[in-house]
């Protein structure tokens, strides 16, 4: 049989069996593609940290938010296990508003620390509804975000109830660390918990290396739980509680609210009254505000009343991870008051 190719045999094929070849090469892009997708590693939802601001909320330049989160890691504030850090802005697009672009985020888990108004630096003309707290009253009550007070007794909780660290009697600040149980639990749960986890920790070096940085790690959710919570209390001590708190509201079976059954609970820390007493620090309003209205005729100016952090509450995702925000947390208080 004649089975040598010449000009004649590949003009021939080309010109009958073109579309054939072109689909076949698109197929085998489209399964590799696949394959790649489906069997490739990916990083888990808490070794992605997101920094977020909401609606009206002004960051003081481009760059600022991710600066900021190069900055953390850089120092070690966010910890080893935080490959990738997004800084994003929410805000309405087209027919879709705010909170239905808020609702689509949390959907993917993207999310982990969030600046937001509740509308009280605000300007709004009497009759007028205040749309920015409406709007922060519609998160609140989506329940995206962590109850500060849930979510700080939580982060105790990882850090004690398993065993990672004993406190020595009744002082928090005297505490042990217990470097065996934080190795047995990175070898046996945590670099089983992620294929990624699986492949960075082949080798016995890279297995230590990782029990080192996991026990840094788990002090620093201890360190900066014990931080936050004697900030808030000494605030609370000089009169001046930076917690913020919303209202969760409550309703009928035919969705109506029921008035005056609504419950108020902390979702935040209010970064103007952190920050308000404390002029030989950084000022928030350089960093992120809002702009309001002057009702004495001036025009628009720019206001950090009203401005609240809050923490998403992913925990179910990101048991682990959880708590990188309250190392951000932490970074926000000590930077912008003395508390």
């Amino acid at each position: 049989m004649d089975i040598k190719i010449n000009g004649s045999r590949l003009k021939n094929m080309f010109s009958y069996d073109w579309v054939k070849i072109l689909i076949s090469i698109i197929a085998g892009i489209v399964v590799w593609s696949l394959l790649f997708t489906t069997l490739g590693t990916r990083i888990t939802v808490g070794e992605e940290f997101y920094f977020t601001t909401y609606e009206k909320v002004q960051s003081v330049s481009h760059s600022n938010n991710g600066n900021l989160l190069k900055k953390l890691k850089d120092e070690g504030i966010l910890s080893y296990d935080v490959l990738e850090w997004h800084s994003t802005t929410i805000t309405s697009a087209g027919q879709y508003s705010a909170s239905y672009m808020l609702n689509l985020r949390t959907t993917t888990n993207e999310g982990d620390v969030i600046i937001m108004s509740d509308g009280r630096g605000e300007y709004v003309k009497e009759g007028e509804e205040n749309t920015t707290a409406k709007s922060m009253e519609t998160a609140i009550n989506s329940r995206y975000f962590y109850n500060i007070e849930e979510f700080l007794n939580d982060a105790k909780s990882y850090c004690i109830d398993n065993g990672f660290i004993t406190v020595n009697g009744e002082d928090y600040s005297n505490y042990t660390v217990n470097n065996a149980t934080i190795e047995r639990y990175f070898l046996t749960e945590r670099i089983n918990s992620a294929g990624n986890y699986r492949k960075t920790y082949r080798t016995e070096a890279k297995k230590q290396e990782g029990v080192k940085n996991e026990i840094i790690r788990i002090e620093n959710v201890y360190k900066n739980w014990l931080s936050v919570t004697n900030a808030i209390k000494t605030a609370k001590d000089e009169g001046n509680d930076i917690i913020w708190y919303g209202e969760i509201k409550k309703y009928d079976s035919e969705g109506k609210e029921i008035e005056g059954q609504g419950e108020i609970k902390p979702f935040g820390i209010d970064l103007y009254k952190l920050n308000k007493n404390y002029k030989d620090r950084k000022k928030i309003e350089d960093s992120w505000f809002t702009y309001t209205n002057n009702p004495e005729g001036e025009g628009e100016r720019t206001t950090a009343e009203g401005l609240v952090l809050c923490v998403f509450n992913f925990e179910s995702a990101q048991r682990d991870m959880q708590y990188e925000s309250l190392a951000f947390m932490n970074y926000i208080i000590k930077t912008y008051s003395g508390y």
